[in-house]
């Protein structure tokens, strides 16, 4: 028997792993991070892979589009014919090598889907025919004609929700029209009747409605088209209605006398014009304005010349220099700006020479005995064809000289005096090097003194160039000194005179404003006149607002009485109003009563005859229904589900019972095969005998 499921312990272990602690689950912060390397990666594909699939189900195919089965039966037809010209040009041998080396990988691939490619049984390669391949060519070429190039369009969901919409509608329409028509034609044909059957079943109560109709004014008698009856007031609600009527039209009191004399008293003051100002006030009021706007006296002829002579001193120029004080700064400058002696030819020569002995390549000379000396120091010491043959003759000799021949020894002596020479060629040879190498880096060090001792004279004469450049330079300065100190006394001339036009046209200054002090005393004068004048202006204004404002009053009295008047008028007016309006409510009151007993009494024969809800509405809301079920179900993926460890655990749990069923009916069957054996046996004894 499987151990329970434990759900907290199966979502716990799936997201946390074994004991909750070992980070072994979906959790695990190496793999959430390879998790969201990978949703970075590949999330925004697979987004637009699923907005494409929604957006072809929201709207379908386009019209005309490609085919891709064409393009796919395209290629495994030119493939076999490819096939089959590079089978004929083999010979019709399948499994020769130039045959099989020819093949591309997509011919392979439609071989090996054909089971034309491959082994058999004893594993020799798998042969085929010109025929086979031509039996293919075949087929491909009638699913090539079948195919077709170009798809026809596919309509979407808002399509076909778009048709199904309409078809619902007009199918609704048409059952609700069908049914209206109907419902009209039955409660006209039936409601009558109803209303007759329900009066006559129920009679006291028609009596009482009938009675409270003759109190409400309404005949019972005779009945108009449509059988309805006539309404007719009583006389005491008549005599109402005739009362507020009155009342509501009676006219408003005419106004008294006294109101009148009163009106007329307050507009006069209301529009009384202002008095005209006197003789003495228009005079005043003159001469403050001629003192107002009295000028400035003008400048005498000495404030003039003093300002005149000040201006001049003021604006007056700097003095032209002297023509020998401009000599001195030309000269001055042009010893400050004299430029740097070239070098003569002399010193020229010098430089090149120097320049050329310090340079650090090689001389030819030097070059050539380096290069002599290099040779000799790498020799390894090769012996000529003359000292190779100059050192096997003495050899040779030497051994017949002393009797041995030209036997073993022999050569062996004619190798040693060899390297012997070898040795002592190789010997001379780096000593040779050796020397010349020496004696080129004396010519390169003496070469190089020589140019250093040249061209340190060269620089001496450069020094001396520039002291003197720099002496004249001085020179040039003090020259200029001195025109400075004369443009100083010239400055401080034309400070001093325009100092003494400043000091000129201040005293014009002081003149000036005394002037303005006069003008501005008699203007204060003249403002203190108008003002005068401007007060008894304002004692006039004062009055005639005085008089308005009595006016005012005489006016507000008379609208009082006025609007006392209205105030009654519409008093009788509201009274009036009131009685229509319970004339009204007794009337509506009895109407509504009588109304309501005889609706009680005829029942509701539209509910009677028309109570049946239509079937349109449901059947369109079920083929909308049907229609949108093909959108419903979720979208995307999840990163961590909770209730998959859960799903695993419950499967897991399944599959042990599902094993478990299986070995108890396995087990089951075992015993039965016992107890069915044992059971023959025991059924016929005649088998032991």
């Amino acid at each position: 028997m499987p151990d329970p499921i434990n759900p907290g312990e199966a979502q716990g272990e799936y997201l946390f792993g074994p004991g909750f602690r070992n980070f072994q689950g979906v959790t695990d912060p190496r793999l959430v991070s390879r998790l969201i390397e990978s949703e970075a990666r590949f999330r925004p594909e697979f987004s637009a892979l699923e907005l494409a699939d929604i957006a072809t189900f929201a709207k379908g195919t386009e019209e005309d589009r490609e085919n891709p089965r064409y393009e796919e039966v395209r290629r495994e037809d030119a493939g076999f014919k490819s096939i089959l010209k590079k089978l004929k040009a083999a010979g019709g041998d399948s499994t020769s090598a130039r045959f099989q080396n020819s093949l591309g990988a997509g011919e392979r691939f439609y071989l090996y889907n054909q089971g034309l490619l491959g082994e058999e049984e004893d594993g020799s390669p798998r042969r085929f025919s010109v025929l086979d391949i031509e039996r293919q060519v075949e087929r491909t070429e009638g699913q090539l004609k079948d195919t077709p190039k170009t798809l026809e369009r596919q309509e979407g969901l808002l399509d076909l929700l778009e048709e199904a919409s309409k078809e619902s509608f007009d199918l609704q329409s048409q059952q609700l029209a069908q049914q209206r028509a109907a419902d009209v034609a039955a409660l006209q044909e039936f409601a009558p009747q109803v209303v007759s059957a329900y009066r006559a079943a129920d009679r006291p109560s028609t009596d009482i409605a009938e009675a409270v109709q003759r109190r409400a004014g309404i005949s019972t008698g005779p009945r108009g088209k449509g059988g309805r009856g006539q309404i007719q007031e009583p006389d005491s609600l008549d005599a109402l209605r005739e009362r507020g009527e009155s009342l509501v039209e009676a006219d408003l009191q005419p106004t008294s006398a006294a109101e009148l004399a009163l009106l007329d008293r307050g507009a006069s003051d209301v529009f009384a014009g202002r008095e005209s100002a006197t003789a003495g006030e228009r005079a005043l009021q003159a001469q403050g304005l001629a003192d107002l706007s009295s000028a400035r006296e003008g400048a005498s002829l000495a404030e003039r010349a003093i300002q005149s002579r000040g201006l001049a001193d003021l604006n007056a120029r700097l003095r032209a220099a002297s023509g020998a004080e401009r000599a001195l700064a030309r000269r001055g400058l042009a010893d400050i700006n004299a430029q740097l002696l070239g070098a003569g030819a002399a010193e020229r020569q010098l430089q090149q020479m120097g320049t050329s002995l310090g340079s650090l390549s090689p001389t030819q000379q030097e070059a050539l005995i380096s290069g002599r000396g290099t040779e000799f120091i790498q020799s390894t010491g090769e012996l000529t064809p003359l000292e190779l043959r100059r050192a096997q003759q003495s050899a040779r000799q030497a051994s017949v000289a002393r009797g041995r021949g030209l036997g073993q020894g022999a050569l062996a002596d004619e190798i040693a005096n060899r390297l012997a020479e070898e040795t002592n060629k190789r010997e001379r040879e780096l000593a040779l090097g050796s020397q010349l190498l020496g004696q080129a880096q004396g010519l390169r060090s003496e070469r190089l003194g020589q140019g250093a001792d040249i061209l340190q004279d060269v620089e001496g004469l450069a020094a001396q160039r520039r002291l003197e450049q720099l002496q004249r330079q001085q020179a040039g300065v003090s020259t200029l000194g001195l025109t400075d100190d004369q443009i100083a006394r010239r400055l401080q001339q034309q400070l001093d005179r325009q100092m003494f036009g400043t000091q000129a046209l201040g005293s014009t200054d002081d003149m000036e404003a005394r002037r303005i002090q006069q003008q501005l005393q008699r203007q204060q004068f003249g403002a203190g006149t108008v003002g005068q004048a401007e007060a008894l202006n304002a004692q006039r204004r004062l009055e005639e607002l005085q008089r308005q404002q009595f006016g005012t009053s005489t006016l507000g009295l008379t609208e009082n009485l006025a609007a006392r008047r209205r105030g009654e008028e519409l008093q009788n007016i509201q009274l009036g109003a009131g009685l229509i309006g319970q004339e009204e409510a007794l009337q509506s009151a009895r109407l509504g009563q009588a109304f309501g007993m005889n609706r009680a009494l005829a029942g509701d024969a539209g509910n009677i005859i028309l109570g049946r809800p239509s079937a349109a509405i449901n059947l369109g809301q079920q083929t909308l229904g049907q229609a949108q079920a093909g959108a419903a179900g979720p979208m995307g993926p999840q990163l961590f589900d909770s209730n998959v460890g859960i799903n695993m655990a419950l499967q897991n749990q399944a599959n042990q019972f599902g094993l478990l069923g299986a070995q108890a009916q396995a087990g089951a069957t075992r015993s039965a095969g016992g107890l069915g054996l044992a059971g023959a046996f025991l059924g016929n004894p005649g088998l032991f005998n």
